[in-house]
């Protein structure tokens, strides 16, 4: 009587399937994490965390669905980025711009500062040694 669509060669209902899946073992884990630090159960938290981590990869491997196409992928390139500069901006006048306010015994920054101070030098070491890798693959 009433047929309906199968999504089984629909490629944008699977792409649109991948993306709840993937989505949905993200927030399941952030949630189970969250729950169990409330609960206070941190282990169970994290290991069920972890057990979504690994169905979230393991997904990626048992479907023929791609969850995002050129696009997004576009998109996504964008995003990293803008995220980039951002953070780029922080580290250049950030970093110096503190140390000068605390030579002058101007102001005197928290220890968590000069901690995301070096999580960013950080995380620029790890993209120039990507950016030399994805240079010299290609």
């Amino acid at each position: 009587m009433f047929e309906t669509e199968s999504t089984d060669h629909d490629p944008l209902a699977a792409r649109r399937r991948s993306r709840r899946v993937i989505w949905g073992l993200v927030a399941l884990g952030c949630l189970a994490y969250l729950a169990g630090i409330a609960l206070g159960l941190p282990f169970v938290g994290v290991g069920l965390y972890w057990l979504c981590c690994v169905a979230f990869v393991g997904y990626g491997f048992v479907t023929e669905a791609e969850p995002y196409d050129e696009r997004d992928q576009e998109i996504q390139a964008k995003a990293a980025g803008s995220t980039l500069g951002a953070a780029a901006f922080a580290l250049i006048a950030g970093g110096p711009g503190m140390a000068a306010l605390e030579a002058a015994n101007a102001y005197t920054a928290p220890g968590w500062f000069w901690g995301a101070m070096g999580a960013l030098a950080c995380l620029f070491g790890v993209f120039t040694v990507a950016m030399t890798y994805h240079q010299r693959s290609t």
